[in-house]
């Protein structure tokens, strides 16, 4: 945490003008507002796998928004399985998803929302939806990043509505 202090100046509160997070500036107030929508999102995940738990549910299918390609674009409209252990071996584990799941990322609009298999089945709603396109898989946020912005164009990286 650092403050633009001139010389001979006392650090007060009102001082602290940035935080330095990973090499990166932000403004406190910028900061505050993304911890605050990355926490509240921590949040509605751990509600939503705790809902799940109780109601037996052992999916969850990731919420689809149109923005510009980002790292949680590939996972997006995919449904996963809640445990590694359990659930439909159709699907992928949660944990594999970028930060075990939402957020993916700091300022991550995305949400997990219970998916019931067979409702969804009877639907049709879950072709397409049980993979991860391959280039995507097991890689590191950075990597992700590289990916999208090389393939920010292409059919496999649109999201699945």
């Amino acid at each position: 945490v650092f403050g633009a202090l001139p010389p001979g100046a006392e650090w007060t509160p009102a001082s602290l003008t940035h935080v330095e997070i990973g090499g990166r500036n932000y403004r406190l107030d910028t900061w505050a507002e993304m911890h605050a929508r990355t926490e509240t999102a921590r949040a509605s995940t751990a509600g939503t796998r705790g809902m799940c738990a109780t109601n037996g549910v052992l999916h969850v299918q990731i919420t689809t928004h149109a923005h510009p390609p980002c790292i949680c674009t590939p996972f997006e409209g995919r449904i996963y399985r809640i445990y590694e252990d359990r659930g439909d071996p159709r699907f992928p584990w949660i944990g594999t998803v970028p930060g075990g799941g939402c957020p993916m990322h700091p300022n991550c609009v995305h949400r997990e929302a219970p998916a019931v298999v067979g409702y969804l089945e009877e639907r049709g709603d879950v072709e397409g939806r049980t993979e991860v396109p391959r280039d995507f898989r097991g890689k590191s946020t950075s990597e992700l990043a590289r990916l999208v912005r090389q393939h920010r164009d292409d059919d496999m990286l649109r999201a699945l509505r």
